[in-house]
């Protein structure tokens, strides 16, 4: 299969045309047509993940976090010009996937943590500006304490978290990445903790004045489920090897 075949069938399965994005989504850079049969995961573009996918002999390299972005100049200078020699040089083809990524209701960036967590009743609620919006769940630990021991040992570092809800809690309501703005929605559909990726100042008072849990796990950690998901599909429909490229990101 080539690149465009793929990036084709990446955009039919995620729903890209349902999407109003910031960035484009599907295949950003075309490689040098050879067919793929490796292809590499990661959750950024970065020229040590660019370089490291074709280290491994990668011919194409999908990420949730792509090249290009409205706040950032649409330019091949500084940072860019150097992904992009990267990439062409290689002859390696880049795809990304946003927000569709993040809220499709089985592969999903929301989904896909609330399942690595061991939830149970798992579905998707609102925005309604999305097809499919926040993953709604009950995590294995009833207590907030023992839940946080429990994301502890999974991600290997104590998250970030404002613990002003209630002591035993049925319902979490997910957005990775950077979506604290969402918390007060969460809130209004029924969380007991409210699960992101960044926080910010506001979210801590916030969650003292709703009495809700906030967490924050760390923007990248919370989103590596989604494109290793695909990768896996990827193998299932199509027989190509996938491999996911881990990067040391604390944020």
């Amino acid at each position: 299969m080539k690149a465009q075949e793929i990036a084709a069938w990446l955009d039919q399965t995620l729903a890209v045309d349902q999407f109003k994005d910031y960035c484009p989504n599907g295949l950003q850079v075309d490689g040098d047509s050879r067919p793929v049969k490796k292809i590499a995961l990661a959750v950024s573009v970065t020229t040590q993940v660019i370089q490291s996918a074709l280290d491994q002999g990668a011919d194409l390299l999908l990420t949730h976090h792509g090249l290009f972005w409205d706040h950032q100049p649409f330019v091949a200078t500084g940072s860019n010009h150097t992904k992009l020699q990267l990439l062409l040089n290689g002859g390696l083809a880049l795809a990304a996937y946003h927000l569709p990524l993040d809220y499709h209701p089985r592969l999903g960036n929301h989904v896909q943590l609330a399942e690595v967590l061991g939830f149970s009743k798992i579905r998707t609620t609102g925005p309604d500006t999305q097809p499919t919006g926040l993953a709604c769940g009950s995590p294995p630990s009833q207590t907030f304490d023992t839940f946080v021991d429990h994301l502890t040992q999974i991600i290997g570092t104590q998250p970030r978290f404002s613990g002003y809800g209630p002591d035993k809690i049925n319902q979490v309501l997910i957005a990775t990445g950077g979506a604290q703005k969402e918390f007060r929605s969460a809130v209004a559909l029924g969380a007991d903790v409210f699960l992101t990726g960044e926080g910010s100042e506001q979210n801590y008072t916030e969650a003292q004045d709703m009495g809700c849990h906030f967490v924050a796990l760390g923007h990248h950690w919370s989103e590596q489920f989604g494109v290793k998901a695909l990768g896996i599909e990827l193998t299932k429909q199509f027989n190509l090897e996938c491999f996911f490229i881990e990067t040391a990101n604390p944020f």
